[in-house]
C-alpha cells in the first residue's frame, strides 16, 4: 500500500491540488538549513593577541532570522542615512500568472528586475534623460505567492510615459505614486522588516535561488575598503555550540551576547 501524497497545508487549495515533489524537497531541505545555521557557531582567533577566542553566530549575519534583517537595515542605514523628506516616485510591478509560473517567477525575479531597469534606461538614453538612480526591493504577495517588485526612484517626477514603462516590465501590471516627501531608506527598510511575514515556502525561493532581497544603482554604493582593511580575527572552526560547550567549556559564558556579533573569553 503507497502512502498518499502530501497536500497543500493551505486550506484554500483546491483539495486535488498537491505539493510537488521538488517543492517538497526544496521546504526540507530549507528548514534543514535554517535548523543548521541556528546551531552553529563559528571560532575565531584575534590575530594580535593570539589568546582571544571570539565566538560568533552566523545566523546573526542571516536575512532568515531577526537579529540577520536587524543588521541589514542598520548596513542600510549606515549607507544611505536617514535621507528623509524627498521627493520620488515609488513603483510596483506584480506578475501575471497567466504569463509567468510562480517557479520561474522566484527563479528569474532579479534578473527580470534588472531588465527592466535597462530596458527603461535605454528608452531614456534615446530620448537624451538622465540614467536612472533607483533602489529596489522585493516581497512576496501573499494572495498569490509571487514576488512583487518595488522600486523608488528618488528625486525624480517622471521616468517615462506609463505604458513604455509597462512595457519594459512586460510580466504583469505596474502602479506607481509620486510622494512629495519620503525617506527612501525608511521605504526600503520597511520591506526588511516585513520578511518576518513571510511563509517558509517563499522564504526557500529565495533561498534556492539565492535572490536579493534589495539592490541600489551604483550612485548609493559605498565604496569598497577591504583591501585597506587589515584582518584582526583568523577562522578556527566552524562548529554547533553543542560542541563548543564539549570540547572548550570555559568558552561558553551563561548566556551568549548576539549584539556585539558574538562573544569573546581570553
Amino acid at each position: 500500500m503507497t502512502e498518499a501524497p502530501l497536500r497543500y497545508a493551505n486550506e484554500e487549495q483546491d483539495e486535488e491540488e498537491y505539493e510537488k515533489p521538488e517543492q517538497v524537497s526544496r521546504l526540507l531541505q530549507f528548514t534543514a538549513y535554517r535548523e543548521r545555521l541556528e546551531k552553529q557557531r563559528t571560532v575565531l582567533l584575534n590575530l594580535e593577541t593570539r589568546d582571544t577566542i571570539l565566538v560568533v553566530k552566523p545566523s546573526d549575519a542571516s536575512r532568515y532570522f531577526e537579529e540577520g534583517r536587524r543588521r541589514i537595515k542598520a548596513k542600510i542605514y549606515k549607507q544611505l542615512g536617514s535621507w528623509g523628506n524627498v521627493p520620488g516616485i515609488l513603483w510596483g510591478m506584480t506578475y501575471d500568472p497567466t504569463r509567468t509560473t510562480l517557479e520561474d517567477a522566484w527563479k528569474n525575479v532579479g534578473k527580470d528586475r534588472r531588465l527592466f531597469l535597462n530596458n527603461l534606461d535605454r528608452w531614456r538614453a534615446r530620448h537624451k534623460c538622465a540614467k536612472l538612480k533607483y533602489l529596489c526591493v522585493i516581497e512576496v504577495q501573499k494572495q498569490t505567492g509571487y514576488p512583487h517588485v518595488h522600486v523608488v526612484f528618488p528625486n525624480l517626477n517622471w521616468i517615462a510615459p506609463f505604458d513604455v514603462a509597462q512595457d519594459c516590465w512586460g510580466k504583469g501590471m505596474c502602479f506607481y505614486t509620486k510622494r512629495d516627501g519620503f525617506s527612501p531608506t525608511a521605504y526600503i527598510c520597511k520591506y526588511i522588516t516585513k520578511l518576518e511575514g513571510w511563509d517558509d515556502d517563499s522564504l526557500s525561493e529565495i533561498w534556492l535561488n539565492r535572490t536579493r532581497l534589495y539592490s541600489m544603482s551604483n550612485d548609493y554604493r559605498l565604496p569598497d575598503y577591504a583591501e585597506k582593511r587589515v584582518p584582526r580575527w583568523a577562522f578556527i572552526a566552524t562548529m554547533t555550540r553543542f560542541d563548543v560547550e564539549m570540547r572548550h567549556p570555559k568558552l561558553i559564558p551563561e548566556e551568549e551576547i548576539s549584539d556585539t556579533g558574538g562573544q569573546m573569553w581570553s
